[in-house]
C-alpha cells in the first residue's frame, strides 16, 4: 500500500516527474492486486508510470484494460464505425 504521505505527489505526478528528472530512463510501476484492477491501470497510464504487475490469473483482464486504456489515451474508438 502507498504510505499516505506519499499518495498527493503520485496523484500530481509530481513523483513521477520527480524520479525522471533525475533518471528519465526510469521505468516506475506498481504491483499487487491493485495492478489487475482497471480504474488503477487507468490511473497509472495518465501517471507516466511504464508498468503494472498482477497475480496470473489477472493477467488477461489486465493486458485488455492496459489496451483500451492506450486507445482511448491516443483519441481513436473502442468501438469500430460502420
Amino acid at each position: 500500500m502507498i504510505r499516505s504521505r506519499s499518495r498527493p505527489l503520485i496523484r500530481k505526478g509530481l513523483a513521477v516527474s520527480l524520479a525522471r528528472s533525475v533518471k528519465p530512463e526510469l521505468k516506475l510501476g506498481i504491483c499487487g492486486e491493485h495492478g489487475g484492477d482497471p480504474a488503477s491501470i487507468a490511473f497509472c497510464h495518465s501517471q507516466g508510470l511504464t508498468y503494472v504487475s498482477c497475480s496470473p490469473f489477472r493477467v488477461p483482464l489486465t493486458r485488455l484494460a492496459a489496451a483500451q486504456t492506450a486507445i482511448k489515451a491516443s483519441g481513436h474508438s473502442l468501438t469500430q464505425d460502420k
